[in-house]
């Protein structure tokens, strides 16, 4: 994954992320991006779903937004693209207040943002 400098200093100033795992996996697999995005600056938080149906999955992801100060860009590797399209209706963000949704794997639903 990379973040290129325009982007995060772009005029939307987003300096929060939520990364969210897919099935069969736990959050451990985002060491490395989470190495790389809190050197840059970033705050990070890695959701550890446990994948036991997608609304506790969700609402798990939702406590991870509520924790942050600031709007966050959400990114989902396989299965996690289905819970963040679903966490994007977060009830106490808005629409500018969650910045991106970044989907990356099979499970992806498609694109609407």
């Amino acid at each position: 994954m990379t973040v290129d400098t325009e982007e995060r200093q772009g005029s939307n100033g987003i300096r929060n992320v939520v990364l969210v795992h897919g099935g069969f996996v736990d959050g451990s697999g985002w060491q490395g991006v989470h190495r790389i995005l809190t050197a840059k600056g970033y705050t990070v938080a890695v959701v550890q779903n446990p994948t036991q149906s997608l609304a506790d999955d969700v609402t798990v992801t939702h406590r991870a937004l509520s924790a942050l100060d600031g709007p966050a860009i959400l990114v989902g590797h396989s299965y996690g693209g289905v819970v963040i399209s679903d966490a994007g209706n977060h009830p106490a963000r808005s629409r500018s207040q969650l910045g991106r949704i970044r989907r990356a794997g099979p499970w992806s639903p498609p694109t609407t943002t």
